[in-house]
């Protein structure tokens, strides 16, 4: 198989590279990655123009050009008839406000649930989840909408979307805290404050990752996806990362 991954920024493609070779069990060589461009140094990107780097906006482009999507789909055959597909990757931090790039209505974000604790009852714990799940669902459900829109219908069949509730943030932290992460408010700054608190890396691997490009960084942290039970156990605790990795070919009981 080969997938061809857009993405907002170099982080998420890390993120998503390593989920994929737990989900699917392929290797770095079998993905190509679209957007945002990965193989230039720091000089280059300062010198790059604003519509070769990645973000939202520029995703929502991408799709609605299809140019580069279809040439990756229609490439010359190169691994024995594999079939390809299509990651499409957004954050959902600012769906919601007006100048949001995807325009579509936030829903009611549960206000009464904590993260799940040991000594909490197993039924309020139950409760809590499917509240978090159902909103999870609907933003995904919104957002993919608006993807599908984006791409039209010829690109949509080929496509997976990763839309990530909120941050992929989320999803690595739902790799290294056995708790919900869903509606956590700013994940960004959750993780930074993990980091600084945690005692799974020492002082000098926490030193090295603050020096590492932010792609090199979010693959060291988000390593242990390519483990098949390690995703699945972190699935469990993110129920948008849950929804993504269910829709891949091998779990997508329609394909």
């Amino acid at each position: 198989m080969r997938v061809g991954i857009v993405a907002e920024g170099r982080g998420d493609l890390a993120v998503i590279t390593n989920i994929l070779k737990g989900a699917l069990a392929i290797q770095s060589e079998d993905i190509q990655y679209i957007r945002p461009e990965y193989y230039l140094d720091e000089t280059d990107l300062h010198h790059q123009r604003s519509e070769q780097f990645g973000n939202c906006a520029l995703v929502r482009d991408e799709c609605q050009t299809g140019t580069r999507l279809q040439a990756f789909l229609d490439s010359p055959v190169d691994d024995e008839g594999a079939p390809r597909i299509l990651v499409i990757h957004v954050d959902t931090g600012e769906i919601g406000r007006a100048d949001a790039v995807i325009q579509v209505q936030r829903p009611t974000k549960p206000t009464n649930v904590k993260r799940p604790q040991k000594q909490a009852k197993k039924s309020q714990r139950a409760n809590d989840n499917a509240e978090v799940a159902q909103y999870s669902d609907e933003v995904v459900t919104r957002v993919s909408e608006q993807i599908r829109q984006w791409l039209g219908p010829n690109l949509t069949v080929h496509a997976r979307f990763a839309v990530a509730v909120e941050e992929t943030e989320a999803w690595l932290l739902a790799l290294h805290n056995n708790a919900s992460t869903d509606i956590l408010p700013d994940p960004k700054a959750y993780l930074l404050r993990w980091l600084q608190q945690t005692n799974d890396f020492t002082a000098k691997d926490k030193s090295r990752l603050s020096q590492m490009r932010e792609f090199d960084r979010a693959d060291q942290l988000s390593k242990g996806f390519r483990n098949k039970k390690t995703l699945h156990a972190a699935t469990q605790n993110n129920h948008s990362l849950a929804i993504f990795v269910e829709s891949l070919p091998e779990n997508d009981k329609s394909d």
